[in-house]
This record gives structure tokens, C-alpha cells and sequence, in this order.
């Protein structure tokens, strides 16, 4: 049987391999800003640790059987103070399935049940990010009824401007 569920720390070496293997992919369309670090995954593993113990973090997963299938990341806090969204907002940075053609079944899953933990918490908001090239993310997420708001450009500065 699969469903989400909450993150447990025995969950977090699944959840890093798979992230590990979608920074790897991403790396490759835009090398300075995903440049693995060498010890990436034992950082991010500390990281995602100490999140499971954070009140403002929704952590979610789904299995089938032993096989992670995909996993969700967000924080809710208040939005900028320049902005006045009526509410918290929900920050999903860390939104992975195992496979693209999961997106539309688990990536929605956990989108949603995100958004419904997220609303209990106060959100009325929900931003994810993603990478420009990741088409199959990108369209899940317009067909979830969520719209592009923004775009970050990124180089490396060159050393002829120091």
C-alpha cells in the first residue's frame, strides 16, 4: 500500500539519494548554481535532520512498499513585509519524484496533502521552486493550477569586473 506520509529520520537517506540524483540532472543544464558540493550529501542529511525537529516545516513522503516514490519539502512563515498576501506562505524548495511520470499521481499527492498541512498552519499561499528546464515539473505544476510568478538568471561574475 502507498500514501503520504510524515518524514521520519529513517527516511532521510532515501529522500537525500533521490535529491542527490536530481541535483545531478539539474548540474547539467545550469553548472555554477547546482555545483554539488564534495560533501553534499552528508550536509544536506544533517540538514533535512534538524528540519524534522522545526514547527514551520511540512516534511512529507511517499513509499510503495520499501521504494521511495517521491517527497515534499515546505516552510510556512510570513510572506516579505512588502507583500500582503492575507496570510502565512507555504515555501516548497525540495519537491522530487522517483520518476516523471509520477508527477501528475504522487507529485499531486503530496503537493496537495502539503497545501492542506500548510493551511491548517495559517498559509494562504504556496510558492514552489524549480529549475527552468525541468519541462515534466514545470508543466505538473501549471496543471495543478499553479501560475509562474518568477525567474532567476544567474552567471558567474567575471574576474574582469573585480
Amino acid at each position: 500500500m502507498s500514501k503520504v506520509r510524515f518524514i521520519i529520520p529513517d527516511d532521510v537517506r532515501d529522500i537525500v539519494a533521490l535529491s542527490d540524483i536530481k541535483r545531478t540532472q539539474y548540474a547539467t543544464y545550469q553548472p555554477l548554481f547546482w555545483n554539488k558540493a564534495q560533501d553534499g550529501v552528508e550536509r544536506q542529511t544533517a540538514y533535512f535532520l534538524h528540519l524534522l525537529n522545526e514547527p514551520n516545516m511540512i516534511m512529507l513522503c511517499h513509499y510503495t512498499a520499501n521504494t521511495l516514490n517521491g517527497f515534499i519539502i515546505a516552510s510556512v512563515a510570513p510572506a516579505p513585509p512588502v507583500y500582503d498576501i492575507g496570510g502565512l506562505n507555504c515555501m516548497v524548495d525540495d519537491f522530487c519524484v522517483r520518476d516523471e511520470t509520477l508527477w501528475s499521481s504522487v507529485g499531486q499527492q503530496l503537493l496537495d496533502e502539503a497545501m492542506r498541512h500548510a493551511r491548517s498552519k495559517g498559509a494562504v499561499q504556496v510558492v514552489v521552486v524549480t529549475g527552468h528546464h525541468h519541462k515534466q515539473k514545470r508543466d505538473f505544476l501549471q496543471n495543478a493550477g499553479l501560475s509562474l510568478a518568477s525567474e532567476w538568471y544567474t552567471s558567474a561574475i567575471p574576474d574582469e569586473l573585480k
